[in-house]
């Protein structure tokens, strides 16, 4: 049996996820390969996002950066936020992952600092973590500068949950897959596994404390319907509500469209239902990106300076 010792594998197997299946095979993997006793050299995440960054401003000779607090890069940059792979919500002392709180202080602080004039969101994930979505979600909305989120593969559950708030949306290819708006859980029962070893689970509770873990040893038990309702449901329906307000076109939607019952589709027909807007290279995607930007960043310049002179 894996062993299974990263504080996130308790997550992955017993929250409410925002997640497709295979996200969640990409994230068993990912943990089982760092469960090892062997010393590992694990790539940091966000060595990672510095990397790909570097190769879109050498690519699209824009400046674009993912030092958010850096007030000596030079002016009209562009910030480069990276989602790939399974989404957490925590922060992660390692470095190996994506955080959600991470992105919306990166949000933030990248919109407070004058040298940087535009959001550029590179997406590729399959979807994670529920909690603290609609928190970043929140963050995406209040932003002042503009905000592309640019689509290599897929852009699914948790994952579309932290785009829907951009500007626009671009996918990269005819081929990458977005949607996936839902709710669900899932987990092994190991209960006979460690039966077989010879171990048996006992668990007794005080008569004034009925109701404690009920609910999950319900789900066990194959009686899921209180944590559908409870848990599920209303995780569900949040995500819904929140990908409405954010996207007129899926505001225009029936509630029972297949877009908010978890299906997934393909770069032109989620255009056609409107979950995303273009596809487009990614240099194209950054030239735009930077022209929105631009032109914004010398309306305000302008409007300021009027009011200068009026006061």
């Amino acid at each position: 049996m894996p062993k299974l010792k990263h504080p996130f594998a308790t997550k992955l197997f017993t929250e409410p996820l925002f997640m497709t299946p295979e996200a969640r095979l990409q994230a068993i993997m990912h943990l089982m390969a760092l469960e090892t006793d062997a010393e590992m050299d694990v790539i940091k995440y966000g060595d990672i996002a510095s990397s790909y960054a570097g190769r879109v401003a050498k690519t699209s000779q824009i400046n674009v950066t993912t030092e958010f607090n850096d007030n000596g890069i030079e002016a009209n940059t562009l910030a480069f936020h990276f989602v790939d792979g399974p989404i957490w919500a925590d922060y992660d002392p390692w470095g190996w992952y994506f955080s959600t709180k991470q992105f919306r202080d990166d949000l933030l602080a990248a919109d407070a600092n004058d040298r940087i004039i535009g959001h550029f969101v590179y997406v590729n994930s399959g979807g994670g973590e529920a909690w603290y979505l609609e928190v970043a979600a929140a963050a995406m909305a209040s932003l002042t500068k503009p905000v592309y989120v640019f689509i290599e593969k897929r852009c699914c559950s948790a994952g579309y949950y932290l785009s829907a708030y951009a500007d626009k949306i671009i996918s990269a290819t005819a081929n990458d897959t977005i949607g996936s708006i839902g709710t669900m859980v899932g987990f092994w029962d190991i209960g006979p596994y460690f039966e077989s070893l010879g171990l048996k689970w006992h668990e007794h509770y005080s008569t004034l404390s009925d109701l404690k873990n009920k609910k999950f040893n319900d789900l066990l038990d194959g009686k899921p319907q209180q944590y559908i309702k409870e848990e599920l449901d209303p995780l569900a329906e949040q995500f819904r509500s929140a990908v409405r307000d954010a996207r007129t076109p899926l505001a225009a939607l029936k509630e029972d469209h297949p877009v908010f019952r978890g299906e997934t589709f393909a770069t032109f027909r989620a255009i056609e239902v409107g979950l995303i807007d273009a596809q487009m290279s990614l240099e194209e995607a950054v030239a735009e990106l930077n022209r929105v930007a631009l032109d914004r960043a010398d309306t305000s310049s302008a409007v300021n300076d009027a009011l200068k002179l009026i006061s």
